[in-house]
């Protein structure tokens, strides 16, 4: 169904080409949005691959979140900013830390001074991450516990929530932080596992390679659909919140680890899952069993995750074998 509130919206989408952007586009369209803007850092087959079959244009501009001035007057006479442009991984981040920061960090910074320069009453949304709060001590997890970030990555998403609130004190703009747990789904990049560990299993079983598992595999992680998150994006931007509000974004629904890789083996029908020790540095950014509490932003926004685990694995190998270019490595 159309959503006439959709319509006369202008949406700036930062990251655009990318997983959460490319799935959020499709689905503004599918409900209606005509007046969309996605901003990707270059230009290059990602676009192609991932908003071609789209139902109506679009514009796609090329600009680097990590330099004002290419984005400063892309906010202008914008109704709603998704900022989905990111440097992922707990290890990665270890490795390039700097490149972290300038993204996750300096870029939501270089956002938030474009609209207080250009515009100060767009609804402006940061996709954070669950690692914020690190190990935490009970479940599910509500978004008054503790933050304790245990890697770089974490540490600069939590970075990136506090320039929301600030600029949200201090010049009233209007920011929404989601903590989001761990996506899968269609146009995700694949063979890597930083970009999400789902559909990298995915990939790993369709090509009949074993799926490691680290240690035991019985901690318990939340993975939430693509399609759920995207219904939740778009009602983020709509309804009137607080500004500066918080809340996790996830399906409220812990699963051992070894058990989605064992899943994900049974629906492909290839694939083998493999015990391995920890490797020490993987040891050390582990934050031990997730599972959030979805209360909040469920009652917020009138809105509940409907897709079941195994649903979402068949649904992202269907996708596969329909569209088997996003198998494809990129460069």
């Amino acid at each position: 169904m159309k959503n006439k509130n959709l319509k006369n919206k202008r949406i700036l989408i930062f990251g655009g080409s990318g997983f959460l952007g490319s799935n959020l586009i499709h689905y503004l369209i599918k409900n209606g949005a005509v007046n969309i803007t996605a901003v990707t850092e270059k230009i290059d087959e990602r676009v192609e691959y991932n908003l071609s079959e789209l139902k109506v244009p679009i514009n796609i501009l090329e600009a680097d979140i990590r330099y004002e001035k290419e984005i400063e007057n892309l906010v202008k006479d914008k109704d709603i900013i998704y900022n989905f442009a990111a440097h992922s991984g707990a290890v990665n981040s270890t490795e390039k830390p700097f490149l972290n920061l300038d993204i996750n960090g300096k870029g939501m910074l270089n956002i938030l001074t474009a609209c207080v320069k250009n515009n100060t009453t767009a609804r402006i949304i940061f996709i954070s991450s669950r690692l914020v709060y690190g190990k935490v001590s009970r479940l599910p997890v509500k978004e008054t516990d503790p933050v304790n970030p245990g890697n770089i990555y974490s540490i600069h998403k939590l970075l990136g929530e506090y320039y929301m609130r600030l600029y949200s004190e201090l010049y009233g703009l209007n920011t929404l932080i989601l903590r989001l747990t761990n996506p899968y789904g269609p146009r995700q990049p694949f063979w890597q596992s930083e970009y999400g560990i789902l559909n990298y299993f995915i990939y790993r079983a369709m090509q009949g390679e074993d799926l490691i598992v680290f240690g035991d595999g019985k901690q318990l992680r939340d993975y939430i659909y693509i399609d759920d998150v995207s219904e939740l994006l778009v009602k983020s931007g709509l309804e009137k919140i607080i500004p500066g509000s918080i809340f996790n974004l996830g399906s409220g629904n812990g699963t051992c680890f070894i058990d989605m890789a064992k899943s994900v083996c049974r629906i492909v029908g290839k694939g083998n899952v493999k015990k391995v020790p920890w490797p020490p540095l993987f040891k050390k950014v582990e934050t031990g069993d997730f599972v959030p509490d979805i209360s909040n932003i469920s009652s917020m926004f009138n809105w509940s995750p409907v897709v079941p685990l195994e649903d979402g694995i068949e649904r992202t190998v269907e996708f596969i074998k329909t569209h088997p270019k996003f198998l494809e490595k990129l460069t």
